[in-house]
């Protein structure tokens, strides 16, 4: 059995331009106190881990995993400090995660509570032009995780993980931003 899992920061100011949330397929549940890479040679602590169940099958899990550059921050049960307990707790933030063939293509934290959609391209954006367009990626299906109820302070209160699928056609024509069915 594999379990997804999601890397995320506590702070995102701690990345630096290496880094970044990554996802994996685990054999195992990390645990508190582990290290692990986020991309470049600095190691992080795991600080938090969060089970969310999808309803409908409560054998589906996905695992988010807090990871913080401060050891001590990993004996400290205080979520309360945490950047996204902090200024999330008056809103309704969801983690969207759209996956592809076991890779992360578009993460998105959503702050009022909005579930994505099936059907619509993942936007893709041009820092440099200020533009956004579409990536050959449309997203047709999603699965609803919520948290277990033991957590004390979460930082999402769901994960949606939207599977996608290639859209070849996209690149042809940048004016569509929905999938078309034949």
């Amino acid at each position: 059995m594999s379990y997804l899992v999601f890397f995320e920061a506590i702070a995102s100011t701690d990345y630096q331009n290496d880094e970044n949330e990554k996802i994996e397929y685990l054999t195992h549940v990390p645990e508190i106190g582990d290290r692990i890479s986020l991309g470049s040679q600095r190691l992080w602590y795991i600080a938090g881990i969060d089970m969310y169940k999808n309803p409908e099958n409560p054998e589906d899990i996905v695992y988010l995993v807090h990871c913080t550059l401060d050891k001590q921050q990993t004996t400290s049960t205080d979520r309360s400090t945490w950047f996204r307990v902090k200024f999330y707790q008056d809103r309704d933030p969801n983690l969207q995660l759209f996956v592809a063939e076991g890779i992360l293509l578009h993460v998105v934290k959503n702050l009022i509570g909005e579930k994505p959609e099936t059907g619509y391209l993942l936007p893709q954006y041009n820092v440099s032009e200020h533009t956004l367009t579409s990536q050959p990626w449309g997203i047709a299906s999603v699965t609803s995780y919520l948290p277990e109820p033991n957590i004390a302070q979460t930082c999402y209160n769901a994960i949606y993980v939207g599977h996608c699928v290639y859209v070849p056609e996209v690149l042809e024509s940048e004016a569509k931003n929905r999938l078309t069915t034949a």
